[in-house]
């Protein structure tokens, strides 16, 4: 039997049962749908640009969030991954500080720098010393009443900046849009989940084909930032090496790597996240991009989902993600919930 279909080894490397926490994202998706979020009609009147600061599992949801948007953007925005401001903002900016755990060192930092400013701070946590600072200044807070690993609650991260944002008219969403993904990710839960055989189920054949393989992930387009959601949650899940990359600015340099000398070709592994609905131009990058994987005869997977929808198709692809790299971890004999070295290199920084 295919230790993917065996549920007492599926146990046995995961005893904090993140399987259950993947499986609960419907209930996620309510919860941060039925946040409450009423900014005044000046500060909506007055936000000129906006700052999106965070790291890990905070950050990617909001690089997903703009990946969404698109062109459609009215107004400069920005994802920060530093403990510095990435320009002196200004009263007409909108600061949206995210930390789930709310003690990451970073955006902590950027918070007290914020406060010397004249910026507008709504800070995004579940508590920890952010919520307390937040507190202690006034500033205001969007709690987010959810459990689990940063990385687990993205999904729901990224419908709450989406409702955030909607609040401050800086794009549209109807509740029928977030009723829709939710009855989605009911549907796909059970397509990809663990009493879904192998045979039947993509998340676990995906897993299987990317054991002891370089993985390399490769997105354009709404999956810019989707292919760095993939590689860390392979890094963080399955504590698997992954390379991501995006569309097309990897045809400018890295295909000059695909060469048929290189010894290590064999263990490669390539997968391409393409979206449904995109321009002719990017189409044309995709099918490139397929020429090449062929005529180096590397082995490659394009994954599309069978959506129209663009905020379907973005929670379809992360579900498929999650699901992927927690089997991966069981395959390899690994507890996908921990994550030791990360922890370990934040008691040497602090």
């Amino acid at each position: 039997m295919n230790i993917l279909d065996d549920l007492n080894q599926i146990n046995l490397f995961d005893p904090t049962k993140m399987s259950e926490r993947i499986s609960n994202l419907p209930t996620l998706l309510k919860k941060a749908s039925s946040q409450n979020i009423q900014p005044s009609k000046n500060d909506i009147r007055n936000i000129r640009d906006v700052i999106f600061a965070g790291m890990g599992g905070s950050a990617i949801a909001a690089n997903i969030v703009l990946d969404y948007i698109g062109i459609s953007r009215s107004i400069p925005m920005t994802v920060n991954r530093q403990e510095e401001l990435p320009y002196k903002p200004s009263n007409n900016t909108l600061l949206i500080i995210n930390s789930f755990s709310g003690n990451t060192e970073e955006t902590i930092n950027i918070f007290k720098l914020a406060l010397k400013t004249s910026c507008k701070i709504i800070v995004v946590t579940s508590g920890g010393k952010l919520l307390q600072l937040a507190s202690e200044n006034n500033i205001e807070t969007i709690t987010m009443t959810v459990t689990g690993e940063p990385r687990s609650v993205v999904p729901y991260h990224l419908v709450v900046l989406i409702n955030l944002l909607s609040a401050y008219h800086l794009l549209e969403i109807q509740n029928s849009d977030i009723n829709a993904i939710i009855k989605l990710s009911t549907t796909l839960i059970k397509t990809y989940g663990i009493d879904n055989p192998t045979s039947d189920n993509l998340a676990k054949q995906l897993a299987n084909n990317l054991k002891n393989k370089l993985i390399c992930v490769y997105g354009g387009g709404i999956f810019t930032s989707m292919s760095l959601r993939w590689k860390t949650q392979i890094n963080e899940n399955a504590k698997t090496t992954c390379i991501s990359d995006t569309i097309p600015e990897l045809l400018h340099n890295t295909i000059e790597s695909f060469q048929k000398f290189e010894q290590f070709n064999d263990s490669m592994f390539f997968l391409v996240l393409q979206p449904s609905n995109t321009t002719v131009w990017l189409q044309e990058k995709y099918k490139t991009l397929k020429t090449l994987f062929e005529t180096y005869n590397l082995t490659h997977e394009y994954l599309q989902i069978d959506e129209t929808d663009i905020l379907r198709q973005i929670i379809s692809m992360m579900i498929l993600c999650d699901y992927t790299s927690y089997y991966l971890a069981i395959l390899k004999s690994v507890d996908p919930s921990t994550n030791d070295v990360i922890d370990s290199a934040k008691k040497m920084m602090s």
